[in-house]
C-alpha cells in the first residue's frame, strides 16, 4: 500500500501550524491556515470548504444556504444569478411533482389556477401565430367576452333555458337561414317583435292585427302613405268578397256588383268636392288691346247655344308678339355683322329664364377674339359688357333677377364713352364709364364664340342702334317699354318676333337671320298672351257695350278670323260698331301651390267674382301671367285662388235618379235645396227650391212631352 506523505514543517503537539499551511498530498486536503479555510483536490479554497470534484453524501444539510453553481437555495428560497432556473428529471416520463406553485400573481394547486391579486386578469397568450387550444370541454361559469371575432365549428346553442337572454349589441353581417323550410318561427303568439325594418319583404301569408309601413308593395299592388296604387299600367284593383259578403269602404258604405249602398239606417249618402287653394302675390293690369268690327245679339242661337253672341265681321288686330326659345344648344347669325368701333349705342331686349345657373349670352361674336361687343348675364345680379372678353366689365344690381318673369336690359353708351346698364328700369350700382373701342363686330345671338355660354330661355324685343344712344347713360332709371320697339335712327337690328311664321324677320331691313340649332318661336311675351286676336277672358268696350262685359266661350272662328263667334257674360243687343277686346293680366311670384284656371281669387283691391280665365306666359301652374276677368286694375298684393271640384257622371245612356209620387216626396227634414225627382204623377223631373216642390221648368205643372214637341217646333219656324 502506498504510504502518504504530510508535506511541510514538523507538526507541533497540539498540530498548530503558527500561520504555515499544510498539504496532504499537493491538494488532496489542503489546510488554508491563513484563511481558515479547507480546499480538497485545491490549493486555493476560495470558501470555508472548497471541493474541486463531486460531492457523494447520503445527506446533506445546510444551515443557511447553498450555492449550486448559478443557483442558491437559501431558506425556502431558490435563486439564480443568470435569471433562468431549470428543473431537467431525467427519463421518458420524468414529473416534478408540487403542490402548489406560484408564479408571479398565479397560484397552481390541484387542478385549479387562481390569481393571488383581488380583481386581476389572468393572461393566456400565444406567441406569434400560434393558438391557445382547448381540446376538451370548456365550462365557463362567469361571462366570456372576445375583442376580436368567434368562430365556431359545429352546432351552436345559446342558453339552456327559456328564461335565459340573447342579446345583440352589434350588427348581424350575414344572411340568417333556418336549416329546413317552413319549420322554424320568428316569434311567437306570446312573445312577438314590436317593429320590423326591411326594405322589401316576400312572404307567402301575412297574418297581422296591424301592418304600419310607408310604403308596402305586393306583386302587383303599392301602397304607399294612404295611396293604393296598381305598379303596372293599365291594371284594374280588384275588391272582391267570396260568397254573399260584400265590400264596405270607410264604415258605412256598401260595394256589390254594381251597386254603391249605405249600410246605415235613413243615413244621406254623399259625394262631396275638394277646395283647393292657393295663396300667392299678384298683381292685376290691363293687357294691350285688340280692335275689330263686331256685333252682340241678345239672345240669339248658335250652334245650338242659347245666350248673348259677339259677332266678329273684321279681323282683329293688336300687338300680342311672341318671344325666342333657346335650348342652351342654339343660336341666330346675322347676315350684317354689327362694327361699333368708338360709337355711342344702345342696346335692349326682354329676357326670361328658368334659371340663372350659368353664364348665358345674349350677343357676341362669331370670331373668336375680335373685339366684338358681347353682354352675358353673369348671374342672378350681374351684366357683363365685354369687348368679345377682353375687359370683364360687370354692372350689378341689389335686387336678383328672378325666374320665369320677363325683364327688360338696356345697355347704353353716349358719345363721350360714358356707360351704363338698366335692368327693368334701374340702374346698375357699379359699372364702367370709361371709353371702349370695339373694334371687332358683333354676329351672333344666344351665344358667346359659336360655341360658349349659350342662352336658355326666351329672349324678344331685340333692338341695336350704333351712332346714336336713346337712353341717357348717367340718368338715375329709365322707362320700361310698354309695347312694341319701333325702328330709330342709325337702328341694325329689330327682332319684334311677331308670330310663328315671321319671327326672324328684322324689322330694320338689315339683317337675314340663319337659325342654327332649331330656335324656335314662342307664344310667351313681355306684354301679355301671344295671339293676334281674340281670346277667353278679354273684356270688351266700345259705344253701349255694358261695362264689365267680357268674353267668356269660343263658339266657331279662330282668334284671328273675321268670322268668329263669342258668347259673352252680360245679356244684351248693341249694333255692328268698334269695338276692342282687353285681357285682365294677373302676374303671380311665389304661389304655395299649383295655379289652376277657374279658380276663384280673393284679396285687397280684388272684384268679387274675380277668377282665372287661362294662363297667358311662365311655367304651367307656377308663377307667370294669367288672364282674369272682370275688368280692373290692382297693385301687388297677397292673393288666394281657390277651386272646388265637382260630381260628376260619364255615360251615354243616361242617370237615373229617384223616382215616386207625390205622395212619396220626402218628408220635411230629408228635403233639402236643390233635391231632384222624378214626379210619377204629373210625369216630370221636379226640384225642390227651399220652400217647394217645382219642376225644372219653373213652373207647377211642368212642360208635358207634348208641349216640348210644340215648343220645338215653333223654335224651328221662328229660325227658318
Amino acid at each position: 500500500m502506498a504510504v502518504g506523505r504530510i508535506s511541510g514543517p514538523l507538526l507541533k503537539d497540539n498540530l498548530l501550524r503558527n500561520g504555515v499551511n499544510l498539504a496532504f498530498e499537493t491538494s488532496l486536503l489542503y489546510l488554508d491556515v491563513v484563511n481558515s479555510r479547507v480546499g480538497i483536490n485545491t490549493t486555493t479554497p476560495t470558501n470555508d470548504l472548497s471541493v474541486n470534484g463531486t460531492i457523494s453524501t447520503t445527506n446533506l444539510t445546510v444551515t443557511s444556504s447553498a450555492t449550486l453553481g448559478t443557483i442558491t437555495v437559501s431558506n425556502n428560497t431558490i435563486s439564480s444569478t443568470n435569471g433562468t432556473i431549470n428543473l431537467t428529471p431525467s427519463g421518458s416520463n420524468a414529473v416534478v411533482y408540487q403542490g402548489t406553485i406560484s408564479v408571479g400573481n398565479l397560484n397552481i394547486t390541484g387542478n385549479t389556477i387562481s390569481d393571488t391579486v383581488s380583481n386581476d386578469s389572468i393572461n393566456i397568450t400565444a406567441s406569434g401565430t400560434g393558438q391557445i387550444k382547448l381540446n376538451s370541454n370548456t365550462l365557463i361559469n362567469g361571462n366570456l367576452h372576445a375583442t376580436g371575432s368567434i368562430t365556431a365549428d359545429g352546432n351552436i346553442q345559446l342558453g339552456a333555458a327559456t328564461n335565459d337572454t340573447v342579446s345583440f349589441t352589434g350588427e348581424v353581417n350575414s344572411n340568417i337561414l333556418p336549416s329546413a323550410t317552413n319549420t322554424y318561427n320568428l316569434g311567437s303568439n306570446s312573445l312577438q317583435w314590436n317593429n320590423v325594418y326591411s326594405t322589401n319583404a316576400t312572404i307567402t301569408t301575412i297574418n297581422a292585427t296591424t301592418v304600419n309601413t310607408s310604403d308596402f308593395q305586393t306583386a302587383q299592388l303599392d301602397i304607399t302613405g294612404n295611396t293604393i296604387s296598381a305598379i303596372n299600367s293599365n291594371t284594374d284593383i280588384n275588391i272582391n268578397t267570396t260568397g254573399a259578403g260584400s265590400g264596405i269602404i270607410l264604415d258605412n258604405l256598401k260595394f256589390s256588383s254594381n251597386s254603391i249602398t249605405n249600410v246605415v239606417s235613413n243615413a244621406i249618402t254623399q259625394f262631396n268636392e275638394t277646395t283647393t287653394s292657393v295663396t300667392f302675390t299678384g298683381s292685376v293690369a290691363l293687357g294691350t288691346a285688340t280692335s275689330f268690327t263686331a256685333r252682340i245679339d241678345s239672345g240669339a242661337v248658335t250652334q245650338g247655344l242659347p245666350g248673348t253672341i259677339l259677332t266678329v265681321t273684321s279681323a282683329p288686330s293688336g300687338t300680342f308678339d311672341g318671344s325666342l326659345q333657346f335650348n342652351g344648344s342654339n343660336y341666330l347669325t346675322l347676315s350684317s355683322p354689327i362694327t361699333m368701333l368708338g360709337q355711342a349705342y344702345t342696346f335692349e331686349c326682354f329676357f326670361y329664364c328658368s334659371s340663372f345657373g350659368s353664364i348665358q349670352s345674349i350677343i357676341g361674336s362669331n370670331t373668336p377674339g375680335n373685339g366684338g361687343l358681347s353682354i352675358w348675364i353673369n348671374n342672378t345680379t350681374t351684366i357683363q359688357v365685354d369687348r368679345d372678353g377682353y375687359d370683364n366689365n360687370q354692372y350689378t344690381f341689389a335686387t336678383p333677377f328672378s325666374t320665369n318673369t320677363w325683364h327688360h336690359l338696356a345697355v347704353t353708351k353716349n358719345s363721350t364713352g360714358q356707360t351704363m346698364v338698366f335692368v327693368d328700369g334701374v340702374r346698375s350700382t357699379s359699372g364702367y364709364g370709361t371709353a371702349v373701342s370695339y373694334a371687332g363686330t358683333t354676329s351672333v345671338i344666344g351665344v358667346f364664340n359659336s360655341s360658349y355660354n349659350y342662352f336658355t330661355g326666351n329672349l324678344t324685343q331685340i333692338k341695336l342702334t350704333v351712332g346714336t344712344n336713346y337712353y341717357d347713360p348717367t340718368a338715375s332709371s329709365i322707362t320700361v317699354p310698354n309695347s312694341a320697339l319701333t325702328v330709330s335712327t342709325n337702328t341694325k337690328l329689330l327682332l319684334l318676333v311677331t308670330s310663328g311664321t315671321t319671327y326672324l324677320t328684322d324689322t330694320s331691313g338689315i339683317q337675314t337671320l340663319t337659325n342654327t340649332g332649331s330656335v324656335a318661336y314662342s307664344g310667351i311675351n313681355p306684354f301679355g298672351a301671344a295671339t293676334s286676336g281674340i281670346q277667353i277672358g278679354m273684356v270688351l268696350t266700345g259705344t253701349g257695350i255694358a261695362t264689365g262685359t267680357y268674353i267668356a266661350s269660343n263658339i266657331s272662328g279662330t282668334a284671328t278670323s273675321s268670322t268668329s263667334t263669342w258668347q259673352v257674360s252680360i245679356n244684351q243687343s248693341v249694333t255692328s260698331l268698334f269695338m276692342t277686346a282687353t285681357p285682365i293680366l294677373l302676374t303671380v311670384s311665389s304661389p304655395s301651390g299649383t295655379v289652376q284656371t277657374n279658380m276663384t281669387l280673393t284679396g285687397t283691391g280684388l272684384s268679387a267674382g274675380s277668377f282665372i280665365i287661362s294662363q297667358a306666359s311662365g311655367t304651367a301652374g307656377g308663377a307667370g301671367v294669367y288672364n282674369i276677368t272682370p275688368y280692373q286694375t290692382v297693385s301687388s298684393t297677397t292673393i288666394t285662388g281657390t277651386i272646388t271640384g265637382y260630381v260628376k257622371m260619364t255615360g251615354t245612356y243616361g242617370f237615373v235618379i229617384p223616382s215616386g209620387s207625390t205622395s212619396a216626396r220626402p218628408l220635411n227634414g230629408y228635403d233639402e235645396t236643390g233635391m231632384i225627382r222624378y214626379n210619377t204623377d204629373y210625369n216630370y223631373v221636379e226640384i225642390f227650391n227651399g220652400t217647394v216642390w217645382t219642376s225644372v221648368a219653373g213652373t207647377s205643372s211642368g212642360v208635358t212631352a207634348s208641349q216640348a214637341q210644340d215648343i220645338g217646333v215653333q223654335t224651328a219656324l221662328a229660325i227658318g
